[in-house]
């Protein structure tokens, strides 16, 4: 993982962005997760949340930045924002991994992917590399 500093202006995104999702995508054990993707490009960038809230709208004033670069698609993690947590218990890193890797083999969207994430975000995307290299 390669990690840079950088700065940038403020820009939210349109308030519709995150009212509803750009895609609801099933992963096992009953879960719904909602997915909020903009942008055109590849690779595709994917935004991994931290551990107090879950949700894309995290990424409200990043995302936007980004989508005029490329690819860059966020989501609620299982139970949080749009998303539904069905039977995905417990919840712990394994199942967060897991979540993550469904949700880019369910949703359509195409590799090659860089995950960023903030705080436990980057716990889960460090997780996620060890396992799929």
């Amino acid at each position: 993982l390669i990690c840079h500093s950088f700065v940038l202006t403020t820009m939210a995104a349109e308030p519709s962005l995150f009212t509803k999702p750009t895609k609801m995508v099933k992963v096992e054990n009953g879960s719904t997760l909602s997915m909020y993707c903009l942008g055109k490009g590849s690779p595709t960038i994917v935004l991994e949340s931290g551990f107090s809230g879950g949700t894309a709208a995290t990424w409200m004033e990043l995302m936007p930045r980004l989508g005029e670069v490329t690819r860059t698609c966020a989501y609620d993690r299982a139970g949080y924002g749009f998303s539904t947590l069905g039977r995905n218990l417990p919840r712990d890193l394994n199942r967060s991994v897991a979540d993550l890797f469904a949700l880019l083999r369910n949703s359509g969207e195409k590799p090659p992917f860089i995950l960023a994430g903030h705080s436990n975000g980057g716990l889960i995307i460090s997780a996620y590399a060890d396992l799929y290299p």
